[in-house]
């Protein structure tokens, strides 16, 4: 017997349809949903292939930490070093001089395209 297609969220919340009969979304083979937590309590749910083994941590799409299996006892920390933001990045690769110099540029680049320059 047919049945019809049911939705599953994925652990960004889109929703999929898929094949009652293969249990994963339709033409993507047989999936089974694995659920992890990260040490901050997020749950991440995903879906991989039946026959796949199952990762030993996952990173946390929330928080970027790993997310393991067991609820209780989630991997440590896998960064040594704190988050970065891009700005922390682009300053490591600029001089102070470069950043001001380019912030100039772009300023006269939106000052003429205002009409103000």
């Amino acid at each position: 017997t047919a049945t019809s297609p049911r939705p599953v969220t994925t652990s960004a919340g889109a929703r999929r349809a898929t094949s009652g009969s293969s249990g994963g979304p339709t033409g993507w083979g047989r999936q089974r949903p694995v659920v992890y937590w990260c040490r901050h309590g997020h749950r991440v749910e995903f879906l991989i292939a039946a026959e796949a083994e199952t990762p030993a941590s996952w990173e946390c799409p929330r928080c970027g930490e790993p997310a393991g299996p067991d609820p209780g006892d989630p991997p440590g920390r896998q960064r040594a070093e704190p988050y970065k933001t891009h700005l922390a990045y682009v300053q490591e690769r600029r001089t102070p001089e470069e950043g001001e110099a380019l912030l100039a540029e772009a300023l006269d680049a939106l000052r003429r395209r205002r009409g103000r320059a």
